[in-house]
Formats: C-alpha cells, structure tokens, sequence
C-alpha cells in the first residue's frame, strides 16, 4: 500500500489514503492532485533504515524549550519518546517544537499524525494549530470521523476498536512515509509528531486476543499473555519507531526525526468509601519485593493500610485502575528501551507551575 506524496499537501488535513480532508492554505488552487507532479510514491508501510543508508547524526534538532534542549536533547534524525497523563501540556510541547522548526532557516517539513478516536480532541487540536498559525505551514494525517461509536452488541463493539487501532496504525505510518519522501527525493528534514500511539497497543491486543480465540494459549507468548513487551511486539513497535534516520548524501541527505507521544491513565479519584477502605497485605502478593517489604512495614507498626495512606507514601493501591495504570507505565518503559531517548512529564511537578513539566530524573 502506497501513498503519492505532492507539495500541495502542506497546509492540508489528510486522511490515511492521503485524501484531503479539510484544506487550510489558500496557495492550493487545485482541487485534486490529479495534475501536479508527484514527489515519489511512497510506501506507508516499508522497512526501517538500514546501517548503510543512514549517515552521522551531528546536529541538534532544537525544540524550542531550554529544558529540553539542555537536559534531553534530540538531534535531526532521532527518535523521542513523550510519556505523560493527558492534559499536563504535552500538545504545549509539541506545538513548541513545530514553532521553532518553522522559524528556523532551512529546507525542513513538519507532518502531525492525529490518531485520536475522540472527534473532539481532533477538532481542539487542529483548532489550536490554527490559532497559533501554523496549520498552513504543516501536513497533518488525521482519522476520519466515520468511526462508529454507537454499536449496540458487544461483538460490534470490539470490530470498532480494532478497526479504529488499525486506521490509527495507518495514519501513523502514512505520516512517517509523507517525510521519508521530502528526506530522500528532495534532501530536506522532516519531523513527525505522533499524537498518540496509544492505539498501537489497542491493535496489539486486539490481534492478540484473537490469536488466542483461534488457535488457543499456546499460540501467543506468555509475555503478551502478561501484558510484558516480547520480541513480536518490539518488533511492531520498532517498525514505526526505527523510521527515523539521517539519510546519506547518496539518499538525498535528508532527514526523519520522529516524536511519539504516550498517553498515561490519570489516577482515578476514589470515592469517601474507597479511601476509607482497609486493604490486608495479601492484597500486594503480586507485588514486587520492594513494595511487600513496605506494606510489611507499615502493618508491623499496626498503620492501616487505606487508599490514603498507600498514596502518599506512592504505593499503588490494590484497585482494577491502579493495575490498568501500572500495566501503562511499564509498557510506557518498554517503550523508552526502544527510542533515542525520552522526556517523562510529571503531573505533580505540572500542578506547581512548572512549564514543561520535565522530570529531569527520567528524561534522557
């Protein structure tokens, strides 16, 4: 599958076919592509640079943030990974980084995959780049809005959200294709901004239960049985992660620079009864070693074991959110093992102002 890859498509909102679906440049007299000339076609899915096509990466891909730029620079041709909980301004960061590529000097595009299921979110996003005016500037693949959310069964249901999983997929991956075909036909830097790959998971899962409806247990490893990363699922994530590059001369001496946001669940809010509800330290069993030597601590000292004490001493809560939370973040440092390097934002460290909410102990 293969997209045609055109200039005109700067300043448009695209789907993962490449269709337009909404234009913001008034430079695009065009309707269709149909008579411009065609940079390359492009395949959405294809195979991560190779040793020998790839050159020395030597210069900094600036993001607009001091912070980031001392603390966890990124250089033209790298990957980043950015972990934190929605709406603890990580589309701030983003938006910064667009910003300052754009007034920098230099052959350079900049290509946002939106991969939110949630129209609104789409539209509020888009929204915020117009009122910045930098939507004419940049190519944003989006999904669609023909998402069915109303399924009534069950069984339609789960279609939906694989279906959503792999659209998302695709539009991730139409967007590393659209700047791989500016970095090697006409040499110039490319930054995707991934907006989010939480639904890469979604599809991961998804494939994986299926595989075990069909064919049983035996036919998936006992990692992603676990919720662990195994060698499949980090070479599916590789597959997306690993585009970036800096190209050799011979490429056209481009460059790819991909930025991947993951989104954490916020911690639920617990309701008077919960928080006043005592746990036993058979509730932490499945704990690590670490923590069950705390709670043995703490019932030593006959200190009850409630939602409130376990939180402020940064215990995870025996709760089917706080599992779904912790399951998050471990995937989240899978994820960290695989990329150039990352910046962790720390909804705490959010709350007393700081901007960007960097926790410099976990960005690299």
């Amino acid at each position: 599958m293969t997209i045609s890859v055109f200039d005109s498509m700067i300043g448009r909102v695209l789907d993962c076919f490449g269709d337009v679906i909404e234009d913001y440049n008034t430079d695009n007299n065009a309707d269709n592509n149909e008579d411009e000339k065609v940079i390359c076609h492009r395949p959405i899915f294809t195979s991560i640079p190779q040793v020998k096509d790839i050159a020395l990466i030597n210069e900094p891909m600036l993001s607009g943030t001091c912070m980031i730029d001392a603390l966890a620079p990124i250089g033209k041709g790298q990957n980043m990974l950015i972990v934190g909980e929605e709406g603890i301004g990580e589309r701030d960061l983003l938006l910064d980084m667009m910003k300052m590529q754009l007034e920098l000097k230099g052959k350079k595009k900049i290509v946002y995959a939106l991969t939110s299921t949630d129209a609104t979110v789409r539209q509020n996003v888009i929204q915020t780049f117009q009122d910045a005016g930098i939507l004419k500037d940049i190519i944003v693949v989006s999904m669609r809005n023909n998402n069915n959310n109303d399924s009534s069964k069950e069984g339609e249901d789960i279609i939906d959200v694989a279906s959503a999983a792999a659209e998302a997929v695709t539009v991730a991956g139409t967007a590393c294709a659209i700047a791989e075909a500016f970095a090697l036909s006409n040499g110039e830097d490319a930054l995707v901004l991934v907006d989010n790959i939480n639904s890469h998971k979604d599809l991961w899962d998804w494939s994986t239960r299926v595989l075990i409806d069909v064919y049983g247990v035996a036919a998936v490893v006992k990692d992603d049985i676990e919720g662990g990363a195994s060698s499949e699922m980090r070479g599916f994530y590789s597959a997306l992660i690993q585009r970036a590059g800096k190209f050799k001369e011979t490429l056209g001496g481009g460059s790819v620079t991909t930025t991947l946001l993951s989104l954490l669940p916020k911690l639920s809010t617990l309701t008077d009864d919960e928080n006043e509800m005592i746990f036993s330290d058979k509730d932490f069993e499945l704990c690590s070693d670490k923590i069950k030597q705390r709670i043995d601590i703490l019932v030593q000292n006959n200190i009850p074991l409630t939602a409130v004490t376990l939180r402020k001493i940064q215990i995870p809560v025996a709760s089917e959110s706080e599992k779904n939370r912790r399951m998050a973040v471990q995937h989240s440092e899978e994820l960290i093992s695989m990329t150039d390097g990352q910046i962790w934002l720390d909804e705490a460290l959010y709350e007393e102002g700081q901007r960007p909410a960097l926790d410099p102990q976990r960005g690299l």
